[in-house]
């Protein structure tokens, strides 16, 4: 019994010795199927996923070329055209200046005067992140602030009334919320036209505070016929070409006090 076993034992070596090309064959073959386990199978599988994600983010990709096309083709639209005219209507920033010198501009061009006048122009001189966050806190949900006026106007029947109708096509944007009219002489019933007219007016300028946001795969958005007719409707607006405020210049005033001004060093 313990020779029929000894016979029966597999001997490892002799078969590799009598059998090497067989064993060389089984070594690779096993080699090739780790292989195909270890390294091929988890490459086809990234593969997939990869080419799964990429059907997926085609439709996007497909999105954001039709947008680029339109971005490169909206310079030489008509609306785009008129886009100073929108920013001067509707600045994105505290347009003081600008409505100075655009009342300034309708005055001379009618013929009238402003009596008295006050406003309250809220913050000014700081730097941009505090009006901006100033103007979020008092603006409504439609993304605007206001600059608040009052103003008395004298001057002709005709003059006055064309003044007010210029008050409202002046950049930016601004509307009359109260008007009282009156006669520069006491008892005068307008029947002197040529300067007795005097108006009392409230007005609010607009601007534009709200921050600006859209997914980068939506389309642009296109203008209706109601924002067409505004568009249209902003080109007969009073267009003031005010340069950039980028520096403090002296008024050049009459020193009434007399006092020597400081030096630096």
């Amino acid at each position: 019994m313990p020779e029929d076993k000894k016979k029966q034992q597999f001997n490892y070596r002799t078969f590799i010795i009598n059998r090497k090309s067989m064993a060389i064959a089984i070594g690779l073959f096993s080699a090739a199927a780790m292989l195909v386990v270890f390294a091929i199978v988890p490459q086809f599988q990234e593969a997939l996923a990869l080419n799964s994600e990429f059907k997926k983010e085609k439709p996007k990709l497909e999105k954001l070329q039709k947008k680029l096309v339109e971005l490169d083709n909206i310079q030489f639209s008509p609306e785009f055209l008129q886009k100073e005219l929108v920013d001067a209507a509707l600045p994105s920033k505290k347009p003081l200046l600008e409505l100075l010198t655009s009342l300034h501009t309708i005055t001379e061009a009618d013929n009238v005067s402003i009596d008295e006048f006050s406003l309250t122009p809220g913050l000014v001189a700081t730097n941009e992140a505090e009006i901006l966050a100033d103007a979020k806190k008092r603006s409504n949900t439609d993304g605007v602030d206001i600059i608040d006026v009052e103003m008395t106007v004298s001057g002709g029947f005709a003059d006055v009334g064309k003044f007010l109708i210029d008050l409202e096509k002046i950049s930016p944007f601004t509307t009359i919320t109260q008007l009282a009219l009156s006669s520069s002489a006491t008892g005068d019933d307008f029947n002197n036209q040529d300067r007795d007219m005097k108006a009392k007016i409230i007005t609010k300028s607009y601007f534009f505070t709200q921050s600006i946001s859209a997914s980068v795969e939506a389309p642009l958005p296109a203008i209706n016929a109601l924002e067409q007719g505004v568009l249209n409707d902003l080109a007969d607006f009073s267009n003031i070409d005010l340069p950039d405020q980028l520096e403090i210049t002296g008024g050049g005033l009459e020193d009434l006090f007399g006092v020597d001004p400081l030096t630096f060093q």
